[in-house]
């Protein structure tokens, strides 16, 4: 995830995390630094957002498109380095 911010923000691409850690910002804030993350990571222990878009498995990765409609849910841990990813991206920074 971290790659495709990198690659794309410039092109107004953007990706907000949202962590569900009970435990808190701290350990949400260690995580953030140990993997070098310079996308915005949000903490939503009370599971506010996670309700609000239906989320029941973790990781999901929900792409809204910049009319901010959902057009994908990705369930599950992805390689976002994978080409069809990368197309799909692409396909919502072009459009």
């Amino acid at each position: 995830m971290e790659a495709l911010y990198r690659t794309y923000h410039k092109d107004g691409f953007e990706i907000l995390a949202i962590s569900i850690d009970t435990m808190g910002e701290p350990v949400v804030r260690a995580f953030i630094e140990e993997f070098g993350f310079t996308f915005p990571v949000l903490v939503d222990p009370q599971l506010i957002v996670n309700d609000l878009y239906k989320v029941r498995v973790v990781p999901t990765s929900i792409l809204i498109d910049k009319e901010g409609l959902v057009i994908r849910r990705v369930l599950g841990a992805r390689d976002w380095g994978d080409p069809e990813l990368r197309l799909l991206i692409e396909s919502l920074v072009k459009s």
